[in-house]
């Protein structure tokens, strides 16, 4: 994740809201034309962490006239309706309804960081018709450790009790590498912004 510059953030499209078959509105983002492309965020995050890639599809960017962009909040996430989705599996049929919701019946390249290439996991074996390509990033195949799992239980008991800023501050120095920049900080600030604007059931429920 990068902070776009003003001119790149003058670039990220307003949200529609796609109406789901329980009443839900989920917050999606959508510009340029040609293949969809689907960018699903990892957790506690919404469709901000995207928020660079859109300069690629406007006019004169290295994909203009080939790819839509499709970016969506996931159920409980930035300005989409809550509850969230109960497993990365529902997410996974979440995504297929946001799709039908937005009149995209073509397949998709999907692409995934970290929960959201959970959610491309599930989308290849429980919806392969939908997609025409999938990228993982910075995510895993493997089920989580007895560790890791316990570790995910103590965050979701420590937030249920302290609320989602304790989810920010043990999430936000996970997501940045060494070499994030010179612009680190204010990219750290709008993560914990993020992270602290979340639901503490929607935390809560991505941890189980």
């Amino acid at each position: 994740m990068t902070e776009p510059s003003p001119a790149a953030a003058s670039l990220v499209p307003e949200a529609r809201l796609a109406t789901m078959h329980d009443g839900r509105r989920i917050a999606v983002r959508e510009a340029g034309s040609g293949v969809p492309v689907v960018l699903l965020h990892g957790f506690p995050l919404d469709h901000s962490m995207w928020d660079g890639q859109w300069g690629l599809v406007a006019p004169g960017g290295q994909l203009d006239g080939v790819a839509r962009l499709i970016v969506p909040d996931l159920a409980g996430f930035g300005g989409s309706d809550g509850p969230t989705s109960s497993s990365i599996a529902a997410m996974a049929d979440e995504v297929v309804a946001i799709l039908d919701a937005i009149e995209c019946r073509e397949p998709v390249v999907a692409c995934g960081l970290s929960m959201g290439g959970y959610v491309v996991q599930h989308l290849a074996v429980r919806h392969p018709a939908r997609l025409r390509g999938l990228v993982l990033v910075d995510t895993k195949l493997e089920a989580d450790t007895p560790a890791a799992r316990a570790g995910r239980v103590d965050l979701s008991e420590r937030v249920g009790r302290l609320g989602a800023g304790i989810a920010a501050e043990a999430m936000v120095p996970r997501l940045l590498a060494r070499g994030a920049g010179t612009d680190r900080r204010v990219i750290e600030t709008r993560l914990r912004d993020t992270i602290k604007q979340t639901a503490v059931a929607t935390i809560q429920t991505a941890l189980e």
